[in-house]
């Protein structure tokens, strides 16, 4: 589903018609020109901002990009047809702050097709097989409580 989609069926028909028409009363259809301009911009900048793809299975980049959508489009209707600087900075601190809590997503994942492969331990066995044998009666760290003697 595309963001423009994603628009379509989160918000209500009656406010994209207001936000894509905001000098006619009359009208009955949304100015698609402006929704897809509006998309467009928002989801460029998302991908900028949030150093991430838009996908619109991800409910915060849903959340993210329909509000700025329908934000951009009020900006619009105000006569500004870029957003003003202040809308700008809005958005991208919520992209930036979005990006900032999700940084585990958009790290590089490491490939390989060698797989683990677990040692046979004797079970019995406290020490590993390469540790020698003529440390054995000493301690390395001086066990808690009192001294016990050894035979």
């Amino acid at each position: 589903m595309a963001l423009e989609d994603d628009v379509t069926a989160r918000l209500p028909a009656q406010v994209i018609l207001e936000a894509t028409n905001p000098r006619d009363a009359t009208a009955t259809s949304n100015n698609s020109t402006k929704l897809t301009n509006a998309v467009a911009d928002i989801q460029e900048w998302f991908e900028t901002y949030a150093q991430q793809e838009y996908d619109s299975t991800v409910t915060m980049h849903q959340m993210i990009c329909v509000q700025g959508v329908r934000d951009l489009l009020n900006e619009y209707g105000s006569g500004d047809r870029v957003g003003s600087a202040e809308f700008w900075e809005k958005f991208r601190a919520k992209c930036v702050d979005y990006s900032e809590r999700s940084i585990a997503r958009g790290r590089i994942e490491p490939t390989g097709s060698s797989q683990t492969v677990h040692s046979t331990s004797d079970a019995t066995t406290i020490r590993p097989e390469f540790d020698d044998e003529q440390f054995s009666d000493r301690a390395l760290f001086e066990p808690r409580g009192p001294r016990q003697k050894q035979d």
